[in-house]
């Protein structure tokens, strides 16, 4: 229901706005970031290196093709671009989080109610959790 809710609200006038002003500078800046790659699965990360030694050698590659997730981990460049990508993922999340929470101010008054609702509902739902976690 709640998200619901938030969908709708955030079709008004208000609610637009609100998001254009917000997230378009957000989503321009990380449009704007070259070479930005979040791809996490290591399987298609492994793939994706063979096929560019394959380019780049002009012969196939002595590696197999069909790795687990496992497999795929254990190769140097693959865990190194992982850790590459969950970095950069996180400075996206970041670059949000940030985004967002410096513009409480221009929150509308409806969503902040929506938001402040789902909170106290989540605290009865879940009691023993903390205030970070809800």
């Amino acid at each position: 229901v709640v998200p619901k809710m938030v969908i709708v609200y955030n079709r008004r006038k208000q609610g637009v706005e609100y998001l254009k002003d917000v997230l378009q500078p957000l989503i321009k800046k990380v449009t704007e970031m070259k070479d930005l790659d979040l791809q996490l699965d290591p399987k298609k990360i492994y793939l994706n290196i063979l096929s560019e030694e394959e380019i780049r050698t002009g012969k196939p590659s002595a590696l197999p093709r069909s790795v687990t997730e496992e497999k795929a981990m254990e190769h140097p460049e693959v865990k190194r671009l992982v850790n590459e990508h969950y970095a950069d993922l996180e400075q996206v999340c970041t670059l949000f989080l940030d985004g967002i929470i410096s513009s409480i101010d221009k929150l509308p008054y409806g969503l902040r109610w929506i938001c402040k609702t789902l909170q106290s509902s989540c605290r009865k739902q879940f009691p023993d959790a903390t205030q970070e976690d809800i």
